[in-house]
């Protein structure tokens, strides 16, 4: 049996394939005007956005341009306490010299956490079975991406799988 669909995960994976614009038509066909009209008013309106969430822990905006050269505003408060929860998850900030590694590492992955995402094609990583790439376009798919350019297509399955996302790669 077919695992049901959440709207807001079809949203959040829409890619423009031609399946999932029809599917997406089909179902704004199925809908009344009335609830379009509803929908609409609700998607467009965001509410006042609230106060900025405040950094919690040591991992700040100076402290991450001291690291990295990139002025302080380049590293909001999501940015640093996601980056503090990361390393208190994972024991790193019970060893500081580890995390001093850890920490060039992933700046040097990310060129001071600029880019998410590896600059070359990934044409390179096409059908390099060590990574898992055997079908055509998996180097380009599966380029590295995240602080830690997570790369090809077994390292990307087993992070989903890690992580619990049903949707999986394709």
């Amino acid at each position: 049996m077919t695992e049901p669909i959440q709207l807001t995960d079809a949203a959040r994976f829409y890619a423009l394939s031609p399946h999932q614009t029809a599917a997406f038509e089909w179902l704004q066909s199925q809908i009344s005007q009335k609830v379009l009209d509803e929908f609409a008013e609700k998607y467009r309106n965001a509410p006042e956005p609230k106060q900025k969430p405040q950094v919690t822990g040591y991992i700040t905006p100076e402290l991450m341009q001291a690291i990295t050269g990139h002025p302080a505003k380049s590293f909001d408060s999501v940015f640093c306490n996601d980056f503090q929860e990361m390393i208190e998850i994972t024991g790193f900030d019970q060893h500081i010299d580890a995390l001093q590694m850890l920490t060039a590492n992933l700046c040097h992955e990310t060129c001071g956490f600029v880019y998410m995402k590896e600059i070359a094609s990934g044409a390179a990583y096409n059908y390099r079975a060590d990574l898992g790439n055997t079908l055509p376009g998996d180097g380009e798919k599966f380029k590295g991406c995240g602080v830690l350019q997570l790369t090809g297509r077994y390292g990307h399955q087993r992070f989903s799988d890690y992580m619990r996302d049903h949707h999986g790669i394709d």
